[in-house]
Order: C-alpha cells, then structure tokens, then sequence
C-alpha cells in the first residue's frame, strides 16, 4: 500500500486585518485629521479637514458664530472617520422618552413598531 501525501491547499485565505480608514481633505486633498459638521440656511453639512483647514474655516466663520444666537443642539465631538448622519435603523425617538412596554410569556419588553 502507498503512503498518502497531505499537502496544503494551494489557496489560503488571507488572514483579517484592520487596515484603518484615511481620511482626505475635502478642500485640497491632503490628508485629514477630523469630519467637522456645520449647518446653514437650515441644511447640515459635513466635510472632512485638515487641522489647518479646520482652523482657516473657525477663524472665517468666528465673527458669525459670535454674532449669532443658538438655537439648540448640543456640541458635537466627532472622531476621525466618524459621520454625522444618523442611521437609517436609528431610532428618531429620544432617548429618555417613555414608551409603551409589554409582557410576552413573563418578561416585560418595550414594544416596537
């Protein structure tokens, strides 16, 4: 009887890694160190900057800003390569808002739509 010879397989699946995510400057195509959102004329906007660029943009705008009222919202802090954009499977809901719960087999749970 011959020996049976185990080989490997000729394709091995590469092995996961997190490559990360670069940003580009939106204006002149550096690199980018932070998505900043802003809002005019009731539509909000984000753009991903540079740390010089984000600085050229709140000198401009700080004579507006420092003239203006505010009208809500919090300050928001953004990471890097993180969106604004709320989720489509989101809740629109605020968080502290009550909703109705219900009890299946024992347990209570928060009903959803």
């Amino acid at each position: 009887m011959k020996p049976i010879q185990i080989t490997s397989s000729p394709h091995v699946p590469p092995t996961p890694r997190n490559l990360g995510t670069v940003l580009f400057d939106d204006t002149d195509g550096s690199q980018a160190d932070q998505t900043v959102p802003f809002g005019l004329d009731g539509v909000s906007y984000e753009i991903d900057l540079s740390t010089p660029n984000v600085n050229t943009l709140r000198t401009a705008l700080a004579p507006y800003v420092s003239a203006a009222r505010r009208t809500g919202g919090r300050r928001v802090r953004v990471a890097v390569g993180q969106s604004t954009e709320r989720g489509k499977d989101e809740p629109t809901q605020p968080p502290n808002t009550r909703r109705p719960t219900i009890s299946v087999h024992g347990l209570r749970t928060t009903a959803t739509k």
